[in-house]
């Protein structure tokens, strides 16, 4: 349900395998916009959806996509803090501003290990490996 705005994205985009096309990117960005428009007025949003509202991007922001390469933690800190109150509540965003770190030390204790197989792929491609 965090994402229920994907379900406006065209499969051939959402599902691609390889990275998007700049085109295709401006339209995977507009997500987030038909995912609020699908849910009521704010004040309507559970406190649940609040909090894995800014969970789930700062998710998003520091994980490797197919289409992007990671944020940084500081990156995602201020992607969130820009939102605060526009994206996110703001008192979800002060919440999870004073606790960044913890959500970190979360982050670098299950992140992925290997880079994807495309990745690897192209690693051994380019020192002559393969």
């Amino acid at each position: 349900m965090h994402d229920i705005g994907k379900v406006g994205i065209p499969d051939r985009i959402l599902l691609k395998p390889g990275p998007l096309t700049p085109e295709e990117f401006e339209i995977m960005k507009t997500h987030t916009t038909l995912g609020y428009q699908a849910i009521v007025r704010a004040e309507a949003i559970p406190p649940s959806a609040r909090l894995m509202a800014v969970a789930d991007v700062y998710d998003a922001l520091i994980s490797r996509r197919v289409y992007k390469p990671p944020f940084t933690h500081e990156e995602a800190c201020q992607v969130i803090a820009q939102g605060r109150g526009q994206h996110f509540d703001p008192d979800v965003a002060d919440a999870f501003a004073d606790i960044h770190a913890t959500f970190r030390a979360i982050a670098q204790q299950f992140q992925d290990e290997a880079p994807p197989p495309y990745e690897r792929l192209a690693s051994a491609a380019t020192d002559g490996s393969v």
